[in-house]
């Protein structure tokens, strides 16, 4: 790839001025992590022949904020020419291009920006002149770096692979390429509540934790389809009363299994719809409640962080400090192949340090 490079900026005085640019994002779009390899003179010419672009919207300062996804091998936003509008899209990047490590914020004035690519097709993509950024910072994201995704996941693997085990038996098949509410799906939340569990900076209790796992390896244990369904999570719980679903090892008292239950019901509903449900249940205490409010909130965010999977994650919506923390994570555990933990030969020693290699 880098042959193309070398001739396009060998040619490219050569080519007709108006078909300078198209030429050149062909090519770049073709190579990952070029920036630095093209020439400052030869964007500055690219640029200077680029045609007029529709500009981004700018915010009340007068300015586009924009969004760069970054792996190990980014250029630096500094330097960098190709963001987006959309933090989704950035994140996107930084979860599939490489081990994501930062996805950062910027503000570029409108007249910076040489091209821009609207919809979800195009991702949104911004390319601006090299060092015209301001106002460069990150949001709080762990890195997905061997180092602190060992540190994130090995607390919750010994509860993971007890019951991350069980999940086949609720009926989970695994997922095609137009299937994605299915096993791996479900482990993944599994370990994302886990991981939520013994890292946050809030008290949850033994009982909080066994909501989180029954909630986990049961939301969508009546999801019949892939498309939007508001009515699986009650589908989910008749299920679970039908067949008298139980996990092996978890212990719920009464008030914690209508707890879990309640939040399943409502968890593919409104927030507003489901606190409201939970504010009206009878029987709860104000304490109960409370608690209640914060576990559906947790588990709405553990369930959302997976749709990473598909380029489906606002992170802005997670309704938890320690959530919007873990979007990058997120996206790591789309590369583990978190099936082959629970192979037929259960050898389970090495587990925890293959995770860490792969991770």
């Amino acid at each position: 790839m880098s042959m193309l490079i070398y001739d396009f900026q060998k040619r490219m005085l050569d080519i007709a001025p108006e078909k300078v640019f198209e030429i050149w994002l062909g090519i770049y779009k073709r190579i990952d992590y070029a920036n630095g390899m093209w020439a400052s003179g030869t964007l500055e010419y690219v640029f200077a022949n680029a045609p007029k672009t529709e500009k981004p919207e700018p915010g009340e300062n007068g300015l586009v904020t924009i969004y760069r996804g970054m792996g190990v091998l980014s250029q630096q936003p500094e330097t960098a020419i190709s963001w987006t509008t959309h933090p989704g899209n950035a994140l996107w990047f930084a979860n599939h291009s490489a081990r994501g490590t930062h996805l950062a914020m910027a503000e570029i004035a409108a007249d910076d920006i040489v091209a821009f690519f609207p919809g979800f097709y195009h991702e949104n993509e911004v390319i601006v002149r090299p060092n015209t950024v301001r106002n460069i910072r990150y949001e709080d994201m762990f890195p997905a770096n061997e180092e602190t995704f060992i540190k994130l996941t090995v607390p919750a693997i010994p509860e993971f692979l007890k019951f991350g085990r069980q999940a086949q038996k609720f009926g989970y098949k695994e997922e095609s390429i137009f299937e994605v509410h299915g096993l791996k799906h479900i482990l993944r939340v599994l370990l994302l509540s886990l991981i939520y569990f013994y890292n946050k900076r809030i008290k949850l209790t033994a009982g909080d934790k066994g909501i989180l796992i029954y909630f986990s390896l049961l939301h969508d244990a009546g999801r019949t389809n892939e498309d939007r369904d508001d009515e699986h999570g009650a589908a989910s719980v008749a299920m679970i009363k039908a067949k008298d679903f139980c996990i092996d090892g978890l212990q719920l008292n009464k008030k914690d299994r209508r707890i879990a239950n309640l939040i399943i019901r409502y968890h593919c509903r409104d927030e507003e719809e489901g606190v409201h449900a939970i504010y009206t249940y009878p029987g709860f205490s104000g304490k109960d409640k409370k608690r209640a409010e914060l576990l559906y909130l947790i588990c709405k965010d553990m369930d959302g962080l997976d749709r990473v999977r598909f380029n489906g994650l606002d992170y802005r919506m997670l309704r938890t400090k320690f959530a919007r923390q873990l979007p990058i994570i997120a996206g790591c555990l789309l590369k583990e192949n978190v099936l082959a933990i629970f192979g037929e030969n259960k050898k389970l020693d090495n587990t925890i340090n293959t995770i860490g290699q792969e991770g």
